[in-house]
């Protein structure tokens, strides 16, 4: 009688600790959940949630997941960006979800990422609501450069997208209300008083735009 012979391959340690994460998963120890728990180890309590939800073929089962995991990151593992992820893959299954909208939407906030604020906005087609929530924010940050650039892009989908030149502009001189010597606001604003023969307040953006020269 033969006999199979088999030799034993080196394994990484990342390797090895995937391997325990799988077979932590199939066979589902409550106890592993609980002691990851009790010992703070979020990550890798987070890591057996994700192997969960990758071998889920049910999709109201992973949206429930998805919603657990997005909590588990944001309030325990204090893993804003990966919270971020969560809430974005629970939206994939119902992008209407109000529940995953506003969780996102607080992440985002939270992060201070506007751009990914209005990319959100933008591909759901909610401009007017985006401009109410910029606007809203630039009165709430305590910071002066995140004032300005929350209602500089306000004034931009103002005038690219909603086509209102005039909130606009007024957009636009609330940002020298913070800063009088903006001259990104102030260059701006010359074509709109320009436009409006606003003639007064043109020589002054001009003269803004002169002294950020010198």
């Amino acid at each position: 009688m033969k006999f199979k012979t088999y030799k034993c391959k080196r394994i990484s340690r990342k390797h090895f600790d995937e391997i325990k994460i799988t077979k932590a998963f199939k066979k589902a120890p409550p106890k592993s959940e609980k002691l990851y728990e009790k010992e703070k180890r979020f990550g890798d309590l987070a890591k057996i949630s994700e192997k969960r939800i990758d071998l889920t073929g049910d999709e109201k089962t992973r949206f429930d997941l998805l919603q657990k995991l997005g909590v588990l990151y944001s309030d325990k593992a204090k893993d804003l960006v990966s919270a971020v992820s969560a809430w974005r893959r629970v939206l994939e299954i119902d992008p209407g979800y109000a529940k995953g909208v506003d969780n996102l939407r607080k992440l985002l906030i939270e992060l201070r990422d506007w751009q990914a604020i209005e990319d959100y906005y933008t591909e759901n087609d909610i401009l007017s609501e985006l401009v109410k929530l910029f606007e809203q924010l630039a009165k709430t940050q305590p910071e002066a450069d995140d004032k300005k650039q929350l209602l500089l892009r306000t004034a931009h989908v103002y005038e690219n997208a909603l086509g209102e030149s005039d909130k606009a502009m007024e957009t636009l001189e609330k940002i020298l209300e913070i800063d009088a010597n903006d001259a990104t606001a102030a260059a701006e604003l010359v074509g709109y008083y320009e436009a409006r023969d606003k003639n007064e307040e043109l020589a002054h953006m001009l003269e803004i735009l002169y002294a950020s020269c010198e």
